[in-house]
């Protein structure tokens, strides 16, 4: 190897390049492996609804969503409406944010640390699957990680730019997904509080930051409220439901935690991994108080902390009482979803904290604990990656749409299960399309008068509906041909009598 390889290779921006094409190859990663599943092509259709006759926004308080990313997604559609550049969204915004995680972790330690960061949430599973779903989530991760940035650069040194910076882009992950708030009003709180009690700081600055926050509030907090959130709650029968308080209440609020730090990595699986990240989870809150109680550590790094430990606690009540995370009145979709993907831009940057704040305490450990806990995180960092090379599969659209196609299913009737978008998008892009096609395609079935031969086409949702015909025609005597079954990601099924 010559010297100018040799060189060049050592060379720290080499090296943080290299970190980042990591990044981008593994957010790119067999991008188009599933095709949009029903919460995606909800999306796509009603983020091309008209904004001048007012059909996006009451398309949007259907929804558990703030208006932000369908609004920007109304405009991206207009360059192309093809799927590929629909999903190339999330990518731009994914690279976006991880430069703001590096930055911020610049900022507070080295660029080695920043770069470290964004190599880890390469391959973080769940980093990987909402940045390649489109949807709200992965706008709010860039505005949170924006935030987070700003949050730093004002508290360490005050100024006007950083200010509005922080401010913005807290308001925009509110307007991204709800879910922000665990994250953002911590944050918003901390500043304010620490802002308007410090001494360090002149009465104009106070003022203004004072200012600064009623204008963000009357502006932006009250109108998506009563335009959006309310209406949204009571459509959705939220604001009613109660949930008793029990004993596994108080207990599982030590163990949540890691569990889904556990999720995010897709280590959930199995009676080994919950047990062991239940106790990353002690550890990791048991760190955070000690960093918080440390006095050599700065404001700004400690207030990240309590940040997220106030996020987590008030996280961990709406969901135990049913109030977040909804997916349906009365039911919750609990800790383990994409409803707490807010924790990752925070926790990319607090737990760099814990680490390098407690590194004196790291070193008296015994050789053998170092070594184990090293090997503990590059298997849980290992598994996250073999599951992102495997990827995701939510959907068999475009493959059920070849089967369809090759036996000429136009001829027959054709019954639609669960989200049914995928199958009016494809049949349209076939290259003999005629509109005659959709003339035998239906949403609706009476199971009583079942036609002599007809498809059963079920992508997503309504998996019930789809076996209560299967199993009438099995007992009407029909020969039941299952084209492909890929269990709740969907089933193709051919039914004819006689």
């Amino acid at each position: 190897m010559n010297l100018k390889m040799k060189h060049f290779l050592n060379d720290e921006r080499t090296r943080i390049g290299v970190c980042f094409l990591f990044f981008l190859f593994m957010m790119l990663f067999n991008l188009m492996h599933s095709p949009l599943w029903g919460d995606e092509w909800v999306e796509y259709y009603y983020s091309q609804e008209a904004i001048e006759t007012g059909e996006l926004y009451h398309r949007i308080i259907r929804t558990f969503q703030p208006p932000l990313y369908n609004f920007l997604m109304h405009f991206w559609l207009k360059i192309s409406s093809s799927l590929i550049w629909f999903r190339l969204f999330n990518i731009v915004i994914g690279f976006i944010s991880a430069i703001f995680i590096y930055k911020t972790n610049r900022k507070l330690y080295s660029k080695k640390a920043g770069a470290l960061s964004i190599v880890i949430l390469a391959v973080c599973f769940q980093w990987v699957y909402c940045i390649q779903e489109c949807s709200e989530y992965a706008l709010m991760l860039m505005c949170l990680s924006a935030s987070i940035y700003f949050y730093i650069s004002c508290s360490e040194e005050f100024n006007y730019s950083a200010l509005l910076g922080f401010i913005l882009y807290s308001v925009l992950a509110i307007y991204s997904q709800y879910g922000s708030v665990f994250v953002a009003i911590p944050l918003l709180v901390l500043f304010f509080i620490h802002t308007i009690f410090s001494a360090e700081l002149n009465k104009k600055r106070k003022l203004i930051v004072f200012g600064a926050y009623s204008f963000s509030f009357i502006a932006f907090a009250i109108p998506l409220y009563l335009l959006f959130l309310s209406i949204q709650l009571e459509q959705n029968g939220i604001a009613d439901n109660t949930v008793p308080i029990t004993g596994d209440f108080v207990r599982d609020v030590p163990f949540v935690f890691g569990q889904i730090i556990g999720y995010f990595f897709g280590v959930d699986d199995g009676t080994v991994w919950p047990v062991v990240f239940s106790i990353i989870s002690v550890m990791i809150l048991a760190l955070c108080f000690i960093t918080i109680m440390n006095p050599k550590v700065n404001w700004t790094k400690i207030s990240i902390i309590i940040a997220l430990i106030f996020g987590y606690a008030l996280h961990f009540v709406l969901v135990q009482f049913h109030i977040y995370a909804m997916v349906h009145p009365g039911q919750s979709a609990g800790f383990f979803a994409r409803y707490s993907y807010f924790y990752i831009p925070i926790c990319s940057v607090a737990f760099p904290i814990i680490i390098c704040e407690n590194a004196k305490e790291f070193t008296g450990l015994g050789k053998l604990k170092r070594y184990a806990t090293v090997i503990l995180c590059m298997c849980i960092l290992m598994t996250s990656f073999i599951k992102v090379t495997q990827n995701w599969h939510k959907s068999y659209d475009d493959v059920y749409i070849k089967i369809w196609e090759q036996n000429e299913g136009w001829n027959d009737y054709t019954y639609l299960y669960g989200s049914e978008y995928g199958f009016y998008y494809y049949v349209k892009q076939l290259d003999n399309y005629e509109e005659s096609f959709l003339n035998n395609v239906s949403t609706a079935v009476d199971n009583n008068h079942l036609p002599a031969h007809f498809w059963a086409w079920r992508t997503g949702w309504g998996g019930a509906e789809w076996q209560a015909t299967i199993d009438k025609a099995r007992s009407l005597g029909y020969k039941v041909t299952v084209c492909d079954d890929s269990g709740t990601a969907g089933q193709l099924a051919y039914c004819t009598l006689g």
